[in-house]
């Protein structure tokens, strides 16, 4: 599947994002905006210089089932292709972890979304590191996306990638 998206880090102007209700979204930015709410984990297994990661995606949302999939992305953002597969059941492997609390919804054509971006640290606790907003649909729709004064586009610094936030860390 292809995929067409911009990434930025999003910063707040006035305190943190606020997930006031499970299906809410309550920021001084954006204002408030109905979405849906999805935690995600995703495991990056490294596999050789010349390959890309391979992903194992959990999502969970209130009301459905646990969902899993195996993802490999190729190409460079903001035009890439992406390869997804189903396994028939829920699979586990060691990798390289990063967590996503992430308020999605549509605009339009297109889909926006804000992941809380939480990262494994020393003695295994997980921490908040950032925000990161990527908006996906068609071309003309995605190139169209003014951000919120102050925010960073980030759609092509390999630093704001899921597998490198996973095995580097945020960048500082």
């Amino acid at each position: 599947m292809r995929e067409y998206e911009r990434a930025f880090v999003a910063v707040p102007l006035a305190g943190e994002f606020v997930l006031a209700t499970r299906d809410r979204l309550v920021d001084p930015i954006l204002d408030t905006v109905e979405f849906r709410e999805l935690l995600i984990k995703d495991s990056y297994l490294p596999c050789l210089d010349s390959m890309e990661p391979l992903r194992l995606r959990r999502i969970e949302q209130q009301g459905k089932d646990t969902l899993y999939e195996f993802s490999v992305k190729t190409g460079v953002k903001p035009d890439r292709e992406e390869i997804r597969w189903v396994p028939k059941r829920a699979l586990v492997f060691g990798g390289l972890d990063i967590y996503k609390t992430r308020g999605e919804w549509d605009v339009g054509e297109c889909v926006q979304h804000i992941d809380r971006v939480a990262l494994p640290c020393d003695g295994g606790t997980v921490e908040t590191f950032g925000y990161i907003m990527e908006i996906e649909g068609p071309r003309a729709a995605v190139n169209a996306f003014v951000p919120p004064e102050g925010w960073l586009e980030v759609t092509t610094d390999p630093r704001y990638g899921a597998y490198t936030l996973a095995s580097k860390g945020w960048p500082t």
